[in-house]
């Protein structure tokens, strides 16, 4: 059991080492990226209402239009830790709904698009489950990046759609991680956007986690150098929600 726990120690470690390394080479060459507020990228962007739950007995279905564990995860937080929800029986589930748009959106518009997509995909997915449909919360998060310009660092954000029992939908942005431009440009070039223009064939995670040889779930790490991960972003978006 020892041994185990050392071993298990200095892989930490080495894995600690390495990020570092990676992270000095990146930040050399393009400088620290910073965690922005949605509205220093998009002042015009108006984040809906606070989510509220329906009233009566008898549980509630959230249906993440998502397989991805982070999305999951951070959606049942989100509801789990809601004063409105908390207390209920909720049937958190999770369905691998496509977005039908590019594999990296680019642009406000393109992720919204996205998400709107993977609701209307869900529900078609689980037509046949006999779901209550005056109890049932849709969850849909599509990350995008920026539209951006020379000399204006790009924006990983987060937009979340929730549509609501009534078929209201809400919507939410999280804070932008930064990457730099000349990072940006080598994926978001036209031999690699999609014929609708939504955005790219590939995304910038996948660039820069084959460019520093780290995991694609990593990269915030690495551009920040701070420990901040997906779901710390997505619940940026769903406190508006609260």
């Amino acid at each position: 059991m020892l041994r185990k726990f050392i071993w298990v120690a200095s892989m930490l470690i080495v894995t600690s080492d390495v990020m570092a390394f990676v992270q000095n080479q990146y930040q050399s060459a393009y400088g620290t990226s910073s965690i922005v507020a949605p509205s220093k990228i998009y002042p015009y962007f108006k984040q809906s209402d606070k989510l509220l739950a329906v009233g009566g007995v008898g549980k509630l279905n959230i249906i993440v239009a998502s397989d991805k564990e982070v999305k999951i995860s951070a959606t049942t937080r989100f509801f789990s830790d809601n004063p409105g929800f908390k207390s209920k029986n909720l049937n958190i589930k999770g369905v691998s709904a496509p977005s039908n748009i590019a594999y990296q959106p680019i642009g406000l518009d393109s992720g919204i698009l996205g998400a709107k997509h993977r609701i209307k995909n869900a529900k078609n997915m689980v037509r046949h489950e006999n779901l209550n449909p005056t109890r049932t919360y849709y969850v849909a998060i599509e990350n995008f990046f920026s539209v951006a310009d020379p000399g204006v660092k790009p924006t990983d954000h987060a937009v979340i759609i929730i549509e609501a029992p009534n078929g209201e939908q809400f919507a939410y942005l999280s804070e932008g991680v930064e990457v730099d431009y000349h990072i940006y440009k080598q994926v978001v070039k036209p031999d690699n956007l999609v014929a609708d223009f939504t955005g790219t064939k590939s995304s910038i995670g996948e660039f820069l986690a084959s460019n520093y040889n780290i995991k694609s779930a990593d990269w915030f790490v690495l551009v920040t150098g701070q420990p901040y991960t997906r779901e710390q972003q997505i619940l940026t978006a769903f406190k508006y929600a609260s």
